[in-house]
């Protein structure tokens, strides 16, 4: 009955026992899972997707992607990645190798359709930073890059005028989101007739 302040550990506390209330109750009240539940899985890749993101194409010959190296396709640079639909029983999982847009999932969850269950697994086989729409992209967020690497941002004649947070950093560009729309949606036609 007493109000708790938010941003305290007495808030997440009490978000956590509410939580935890919730899923014993959901619980109590679930079907059992059907133990031979069919499954089904549709994967697209590898297939190579461009690194439009300077700080990445830089960063990565310091380890931004692990041991894994920029890849090269005629004079353009990238990754190799891939997707994944799955279908366990009720449920389908879209498997993206990134963090997605709130937009991107109901994207997803919405062509998935009626489905008892519908999840996206974002960083679910790769880490390739945010994926985000491509309307959203701004693409002077990159116009400080050589400021920012030499350790001095704030002199760029732009650092004043851009408002780019983490998501614009982090995101391998603006081409990436048609391109794993479309492989995702594909995947989704194929799964959910």
């Amino acid at each position: 009955g007493d109000p708790v302040p938010r941003r305290t550990f007495a808030f997440a506390q009490r978000m956590g026992e509410l939580l935890a209330e919730r899923a014993a109750e959901a619980l109590a009240g679930a079907r059992r899972w059907e133990a031979g539940a069919p499954i089904e899985v549709a994967q697209d890749g590898p297939f190579f997707v461009e690194v439009e993101n300077p700080f990445f194409v830089v960063l990565s010959q310091f380890g931004v992607f692990g041991r894994r190296e920029i890849a090269e396709q005629g004079d353009t640079q990238g990754v190799v990645t891939e997707v994944q639909v799955l279908k366990v029983g009720d449920a389908s999982l879209v498997v993206t190798p990134n963090e997605l847009d709130p937009q991107i999932g109901d994207l997803y969850r919405d062509r998935i359709g009626e489905g008892r269950h519908r999840f996206t697994v974002g960083l679910g086989n790769d880490e390739l930073g945010y994926q985000m729409p491509e309307a959203k992209y701004n693409p002077t967020c990159f116009a400080c890059v050589l400021f920012v690497l030499t350790g001095n941002g704030a002199a760029c004649p732009a650092a004043a005028t851009l408002d780019c947070g983490t998501t614009m950093q982090n995101n391998i560009g603006p081409g990436a989101d048609p391109v794993f729309q479309e492989r995702i949606g594909a995947l989704i036609d194929q799964t959910h007739p």
